[in-house]
């Protein structure tokens, strides 16, 4: 997999894209104190695009 940083709602996040380059997942971590406390994984593809992010790499 590959992995492009960008923030979501004021969070790190990262966008997910299978080894072929189709997007995957968007995972947005919640980070507290010295570390991540919790990430949340969005499964539905079509939030790439309101991120600006490309749909393939």
């Amino acid at each position: 997999m590959r992995m492009i940083p960008l923030p979501a709602n004021g969070q790190p996040a990262a966008a997910m894209y299978l080894r072929m380059g189709a997007a995957f997942q968007l995972h947005v971590l919640d980070v507290r104190g010295d570390g991540v406390s919790h990430v949340v994984a969005f499964l539905d593809d079509r939030l790439f695009a309101k991120f600006g992010l490309p749909s393939s790499l």
